[in-house]
């Protein structure tokens, strides 16, 4: 499979929505021409709400993964810490 960038070119260049579903950006949302890349580049920040909207997903599955996705900074934040101050 090609750069995921070069991708995102071809479908904004040819206007046309995404195929490729092997794809790790591909999202099943049209006016995004089924790419998450061109949604960021898009919108910029978008709500959790139109996250789950592009993703599929429930908004309360959404704020389930958000939390994860924090605490897992958090803890890796944390351990960078430790390992700093006791170098």
């Amino acid at each position: 499979m090609g750069n995921s960038y070069s991708c995102k070119e071809e479908c904004l260049n040819e206007a046309l929505s995404c195929a490729k579903k092997n794809c790790k950006h591909w999202i099943a949302y049209d006016e995004d021409l089924n790419c998450s890349l061109i949604a960021i580049d898009k919108n910029g920040s978008m709500t959790l709400d139109e996250i789950s909207k592009r993703l599929g997903l429930s908004l309360v599955r959404i704020k389930q993964i958000e939390e994860a996705a924090i605490n897992k900074v958090k803890k890796r934040n944390s351990q960078l810490i430790k390992e700093l101050l006791h170098e």
